[in-house]
């Protein structure tokens, strides 16, 4: 087999392979919100039992503990990526200016 002709499984924008110190940010950014809704659903805390709580008004008494983690950590990556964004967005401005100049 050869290796030489094969083509990254994962490249960037411009082509280039991404290694794996590259990968380390996305896999922390999706399992953290992660951990922390898990941990929200079994320790019953708020949000988590909020969302029971409908749940259980919404379907005659019954809540499905895998939408209540989906609901919470989706909120969670949402409240994430906003943040992140704007300051990557302003990080790309400043390094653009200095290089302009």
């Amino acid at each position: 087999m050869n290796t030489e002709n094969r083509k990254p499984l994962i490249t960037n924008s411009r082509g280039e392979p991404i290694t794996g110190r590259q990968l380390i940010f996305p896999i922390l950014f999706i399992s953290i919100p992660a951990v922390i809704a898990f941990w929200m659903e079994i320790a019953d805390m708020w949000p988590a039992n909020y969302i029971s709580d409908l749940q259980a008004k919404w379907f005659n008494g019954y809540y499905y503990p895998k939408i209540t983690f989906a609901v919470i950590w989706m909120t969670l990556l949402i409240i994430c990526v906003i943040p992140a964004r704007v300051i990557l967005t302003i990080v790309r401005k400043i390094k653009n200016k200095k290089h302009e100049n």
